[in-house]
């Protein structure tokens, strides 16, 4: 099916396509509509000062997560949000912002959001925490139950494994080799994990002069784009 859109009140930042034809759409006033196929809109969740949408990723079981991001969110609304497939509303399944929460960075009120996620062969979902300011947070969530509980699972500082690394800029799974990716920023390394994101190794591809920003799974590896001039295949 082809749906053409156009808003004129705000911008759409991001959005995914169902097999139907309907599209969930993130927008720059902080909004997430589904647009049917004759144009009709339905307004999904509002996040007051939310003017990007950087993850909007739909499952394998069509379900979409969507994180707000921006500098004037407020702490109480970070997190990860969880659309199920024909839902009528989204509901928050990350709080990246908890005072009260046994995980050390989710007491600490930053500007922080989920960048980047991803699913595994087994169903698995894996999300990656963008921070803005220290203290730097480059963790991994996972979830084993298709999004609606989520366990911290991995921080690439408090392992020891990259000390310097800020955020993550990228997860991904490559099903040639079953394995799992991370692009850890600033630090700019590429990460690999064989058990499901429990553990990571640095495979000492450093982006000198460039930010790692994306990645896309191939046969022979990984192909890795930057936000400046430089790429590399591994």
């Amino acid at each position: 099916n082809t749906n053409q859109h156009t808003s004129n009140d705000s911008n759409i930042l991001n959005a995914i396509s169902y097999p139907n034809g309907e599209i969930i759409a993130a927008k720059s006033d902080g909004t997430i509509i589904k647009i049917g196929n004759h144009g009709q809109e339905t307004n999904l969740l509002t996040i007051p000062n939310s003017n990007d949408w950087r993850c909007l990723f739909i499952n394998s079981d069509l379900d979409v997560f969507a994180s707000p991001a921006g500098s004037s969110v407020s702490s109480t609304n970070r997190g990860l949000y969880k659309l199920a497939y024909n839902g009528e509303s989204f509901t928050k399944v990350i709080s990246l912002y908890n005072p009260s929460s046994s995980i050390e960075s989710e007491t600490i009120e930053v500007n922080s959001s989920i960048w980047t996620m991803c699913e595994d062969n087994k169903g698995y979902l894996y999300a990656g925490v963008y921070q803005n300011q220290t203290p730097w947070n480059p963790a991994i969530y996972r979830s084993t139950n298709g999004g609606d509980t989520w366990v911290y699972l991995y921080n690439f500082i408090t392992s020891g494994v990259c000390p310097s690394g800020h955020h993550i800029h990228f997860v991904t799974f490559n099903k040639a080799d079953m394995r799992l990716y991370a692009i850890v920023g600033e630090y700019n390394d590429v990460f690999v994990s064989e058990d499901s994101g429990v553990s990571w190794n640095s495979l000492g591809v450093v982006l000198k002069d460039a930010k790692g920003s994306a990645a896309v799974p191939c046969d022979s590896g990984l192909v890795i784009g930057s936000d400046s001039a430089y790429s590399r295949l591994m």
